[in-house]
C-alpha cells in the first residue's frame, strides 16, 4: 500500500516539477538522490538492512506527503 502512494505521488511530482520554483525543483532533487543512495547502500548492507529502511522512510515519506497535499488542493 505504501509503494502504490509513493509511486503515485512520485509520479505525480515528476509531472508537476516543471511548475514549480527552482528552489522548491532542487530540493526535491535533493530527497530523490537521498532515496536513490539510500536503496543502493539497502542493497549492499545485508545484516544492517533495518537501519537502511529509516534512510528510505525519509525521502518516501516526503513524496507521499506532496501526494496528499495536492489531493487536497485539487478537493477544495
Amino acid at each position: 500500500m505504501i509503494l502504490l502512494f509513493f509511486l503515485w505521488s512520485f509520479f505525480w511530482l515528476l509531472g508537476d516539477i516543471q511548475e514549480k520554483t527552482i528552489v522548491i525543483r532542487k530540493r526535491y532533487w535533493i530527497i530523490f538522490w537521498l532515496l536513490f543512495i539510500s536503496l543502493l547502500t539497502y542493497l549492499g548492507s545485508g545484516i544492517l538492512a533495518k537501519s537502511h529502511l529509516v534512510l528510505i522512510a525519509i525521502p518516501v515519506s516526503v513524496y507521499i506527503a506532496y501526494g496528499f497535499t495536492q489531493i487536497r488542493r485539487k478537493l477544495w
